[in-house]
């Protein structure tokens, strides 16, 4: 297993080891680069079953729109360290993501890289900071966006919105409408008239509100749009998503092992 010599983890790691000495000390390397052929495919299987939110492999294509596609489950290994580090995010369990970290990972678009940039940036010093850390839902919704292949399918970029973004389409002023049937509202609260209905559309960006929402555990900022008729109204923020928001990169290496290269947002 490859390992990361973070001084601003040392502490934290100690202390998890010694709190759970027979997972740290016995635990097998479960990463897919460690797994036989067989384990491998058993272990794609079994995410393969669980998923019941799948997106399409190939992406349509229609003006105005921007329609989701995930191409992981086309390369086994890739899928399944995916599927790991969604459950990874889940149980806010920062091991898997720290063993998927290229070396020179790049967090940002300052002097902050690699894996000791990564825990700088997210907050990741204490057990308590890291549980708290916004890394969870950014990382999650990365990994929960799809994406597709590029390089002769070497690297995978993240998520949809921002891989296959149009370049027509100005990345600074548009957002996606990352649903079918997505309400767009006079006010932003659910008790207000409902203006229409988008599904993947590409709208105008207006402005990120104050006011948020929690559904089912998940809380979101309600966000400002212009749709295409010019008509101003506002959308719960699951459903939008922006082409420079938070997006990651994976490169497989010549050993056959998938890393994030980068995990950053902006321009």
């Amino acid at each position: 297993m490859r390992t990361i010599l973070l001084s601003s983890l040392f502490f934290f790691l100690v202390a998890c080891a010694k709190k759970e000495p027979n997972t740290a000390n016995n635990s097998k390397d479960t990463s897919p680069s460690a797994l036989s052929a067989s384990a491998l495919q058993s272990a794609y299987q079994k995410y393969r079953n669980q998923r019941t939110d799948t997106m399409p492999a190939y992406q349509v294509q229609e003006a105005g729109k921007l329609y989701p596609v995930d191409q992981a489950p086309r390369d086994t290994a890739f899928f399944v360290l995916r599927e790991q580090l969604r459950e990874a995010v889940q149980q806010r369990n920062i091991f898997p993501v720290m063993e998927a970290l290229h070396p020179e990972v790049k967090v940002s678009f300052g002097s902050e890289h690699g894996p000791e940039g990564f825990i700088e940036i997210w907050g990741l010093q204490s057990e308590e900071q890291t549980a708290q850390s916004n890394l969870w839902t950014a990382l999650g919704r990365v990994l929960d966006g799809g994406g597709v292949f590029q390089d002769g399918g070497k690297t995978f970029i993240a998520p949809y919105v921002f891989a296959t973004w149009p370049g027509s389409e100005d990345a600074f002023d548009r957002a996606a409408i990352t649903g079918a049937g997505v309400r767009v509202r006079s006010q932003p609260n659910l008790q207000s008239r409902i203006i229409t209905s988008l599904s993947y559309d590409i709208v105008e960006f207006v402005q990120r509100t104050d006011q948020q929402l929690t559904i089912d555990g998940e809380t979101h900022s309600w966000m400002k749009i212009k749709i295409p008729d010019g008509q101003e109204g506002f959308v719960w923020g699951k459903y939008v998503a922006s082409p420079i928001g938070y997006r990651a990169g994976f490169e497989r290496q010549p050993d056959g092992q998938w890393l994030m290269t980068f995990f950053l947002a902006g321009d």
